[in-house]
């Protein structure tokens, strides 16, 4: 194409309008073709995983305005090798005492430990706390079978431990997709999911005699094309063939809504009203230093007054008179109880691995070792991280206040954004055709600047919305289009059209007309390929 054009105010045309189209379909091909995305490693590789709201959460958000949650009481359970059943067992007995509105388990206990009596009866102890708990909530894990692309299994811990809790799926769903079991996530959660089906097939199978070598072939094949289960060979001459018994297809909610559920009741339901098959979680906070939003007890501090106070309140039950030493021992356990006291008395109490980091310091977060640890935006180093930065149960905790205060962030329907996207791109493309036309000099030297200035302010209006209006309006396509507004005026007006009028999709120009564009083609020294009427970049 020239980088002429003759000055015709006529902007609303088929050209434009083909122009706006070509831009989405080159973006389209940079999408989805693997090249165009392999060819920005490892630049790519760095920047795949990231998102400019997370901007918000980690560098323009002011912390001290972002109010403490004192709905939410976190408590550390540490590992096995710091805490074990015995241990977990007195915590809740401890929790227990001080009366909380919902008590809530991220941990699984799968099999009895039946090695000793030591450990039978640290178990029997567990049974015990649990089943004198109140509205427990006790972790599942739905298992996803990538074959069928269904979440078709549900595990959860032994029978005799959640004879007196409600179940609920604790999986950290990202956008990469379900997760595996025992698989950290290496994409960031910014999203949650309130509710997921589980479907499953059951199989009986019936033993099927194979008659000739092709027949065993052509079942094969169906195998093959996933057009019949999976079947077992006996021997030559026969295999069993599955058929279908029973199909489970059933609903489970999550973590955090049956906990709000049991809490406030209303609240749960305009979460679930949302319909929402995945909702943008409104970070408050990590269990870490200079981020801690939510009321926290130390293990070693829960244990401790516990422990203490138990301990002399069953020598004064006896009897036994306390000297000045443990009687001053004594009362400083009882003011640590009721402080704990008020800290729980009603609340949310969630126990899991949630011990205390510093997520500034790099060495922190390279200390924890968990598997239940993910990348979230308020992680520090937002492009190319190399450590995940919270525990899954800190995650839930997000969630459940997010909930709780009704703080959803919105975003903007498909709809709207596809629509913003085009009539931006098809503005802009209006906008290079009339510089050229009128400001010409301008145009040749500032068209890339210009261009760039347009899509970097999509990016600002679309952090500035999220920031202050808790709105995620999508603009990322917006500004992608007007990128490649230029460079696509450019090839429709070299390539395509000079095809379409070969094709006869357009008619060819007058002859006169194409004399008249070469006279204007020689004073400016430019060859003109292309009709009078069409706009130049």
């Amino acid at each position: 194409m020239s980088e002429e054009t003759p000055k015709k105010n006529i902007y609303f045309n088929v050209d434009n309008i083909l122009i706006t189209l070509l831009v989405f379909i080159r973006l389209a091909i940079i999408v989805v073709l693997p090249f165009a995305i392999k060819a920005l490693n490892p630049i790519g590789e760095a920047l795949k995983d990231f998102n400019l709201t997370d901007l918000v959460f980690s560098q323009l958000r002011d912390e001290s305005k972002v109010p403490t949650n004192t709905n939410i009481v976190i408590v550390d359970v540490g590992d096995a090798r710091e805490c074990d059943r015995g241990c977990i067992a007195t915590e809740i007995m401890a929790i227990n005492r001080y009366k909380p509105k919902v008590l809530a388990l991220d941990m699984f206990f799968r099999q009895e430990k039946k090695q000793n009596a030591e450990l039978i009866a640290k178990d029997s102890l567990l049974e015990a706390a649990l089943n004198q708990s109140k509205n427990l909530v006790m972790a599942t894990q739905m298992i996803y079978n990538e074959e069928t692309g269904a979440f078709t299994e549900l595990r959860q811990s032994h029978p005799r431990f959640i004879k007196n809790a409600i179940p609920a799926f604790v999986n950290v769903i990202t956008d990469e997709g379900k997760k595996k079991k025992g698989q950290i996530s290496k994409r960031t959660v910014r999203t949650y999911t309130i509710k997921e089906r589980i479907i499953d097939t059951l199989y009986t199978f019936d033993t099927l005699k194979i008659s000739s070598k092709q027949e065993f072939i052509n079942y094969e094949k169906l195998i093959k094309e996933k057009k019949l289960h999976p079947y077992t060979v006996l021997d030559s001459h026969f295999i069993l063939k599955p058929k279908i018994s029973k199909i489970i297809d059933s609903i489970h909610y999550s973590f955090p809504y049956h906990i709000v559920r049991l809490y406030d009741k209303t609240k749960a339901e305009k979460a679930l009203a949302r319909k929402k098959k995945r909702d943008i979680i409104n970070y408050y906070g990590n269990v870490s230093i200079g981020q801690l939003k939510f009321q926290y007890i130390p293990r070693e501090e829960l244990l401790s007054v516990y422990e203490t106070v138990t301990y002399y309140e069953q020598k004064i039950k006896a009897g036994i008179k306390l000297d000045e030493n443990e009687q001053a021992d004594y009362n400083n356990a009882l003011e640590g109880a009721k402080n704990h006291e008020r800290i729980i008395k009603d609340k949310i109490v969630l126990m899991g691995i949630v011990p205390l980091i510093d997520i500034s310091d790099p060495k922190s977060l390279a200390d924890v070792t968990y598997e239940d640890t993910y990348y979230t935006p308020l992680n520090p180093n937002y492009v190319g991280r190399s450590y995940p930065d919270m525990y899954g149960l800190m995650i839930h905790a997000n969630v459940i206040a997010m909930m709780l205060d009704e703080n959803y962030i919105n975003q903007s329907p498909l709809w709207l954004t596809v629509i913003i996207a085009i009539v931006s791109t098809f503005l802009s493309v209006l906008l290079f055709t009339y510089l050229f036309n009128n400001h010409e000099t301008v145009y040749r030297l500032a068209r890339k600047t210009i261009q760039f200035i347009m899509g970097i302010s999509m990016l600002f209006i679309l952090v500035f919305v999220f920031h202050w209006f808790n709105y995620f309006l999508r603009l990322e396509l917006t500004a992608a289009c007007i990128l490649l507004s230029t460079s696509s005026m450019r090839m429709y007006y070299r390539t395509v059209k000079p095809i379409m009028e070969k094709i006869g999709i357009f008619k060819s120009k007058p002859k006169q007309e194409e004399n008249s564009t070469q006279v204007d083609t020689k004073q400016n020294e430019q060859p003109v390929t292309n009709s009078t009427e069409n706009p130049s970049t």
